[in-house]
């Protein structure tokens, strides 16, 4: 199973979290002090989505479940880039192993600076951090090594 469960009011910034099924980290959380006219206390959580960076928020009952994913994060040697954006990534055991498919979305921030520092091919190392979180794979962050 790729989610957990956790109540809402045991949540905290740095937390990852599903808004609208899609994966967030948390960023701000508050928990009213007052209840509803319904008689029910909110938690209002904004988070950011942890593949593009964009801002997702929600707001739900304190004693609610929500969805947390469990994400797995892997290091990668970068080979190439092919002409459609797929990467090929070495794995980072060094048991030689090839991945080719990560498509690179070079429409975020992380995969246009991705590209641009493979396409000056400086010769330097580029270690690529992938996250895999509800089946989908995708570039996090990158470092150069020189």
């Amino acid at each position: 199973m790729s989610i957990q469960l956790m109540k809402a009011s045991e949540l905290v910034v740095g937390m990852f979290v599903l808004i609208d099924g899609v994966p967030c980290e948390i960023v701000d959380y508050a928990s009213s002090k007052l209840k509803s006219k319904n008689g029910i206390k909110k938690a209002y959580i904004v988070g950011k989505e942890i593949f593009t960076n964009r801002k997702k928020e929600t707001m739900v009952p304190l004693f609610s479940e929500v969805e947390i994913p469990i994400i797995i994060k892997k290091e990668y040697e970068l080979l190439d880039i092919s002409d459609d954006n797929y990467l090929s990534l070495m794995n980072d055991k060094g048991k030689g192993e090839v991945i080719c498919d990560i498509k690179l979305n070079i429409n975020t921030e992380v995969g246009g600076n991705l590209k641009q520092e493979f396409d000056k091919n400086n010769n330097n190392q580029i270690i690529v951090r992938t996250a895999t979180v509800l089946k989908k794979e995708d570039v996090l962050d990158f470092r150069v090594v020189q």
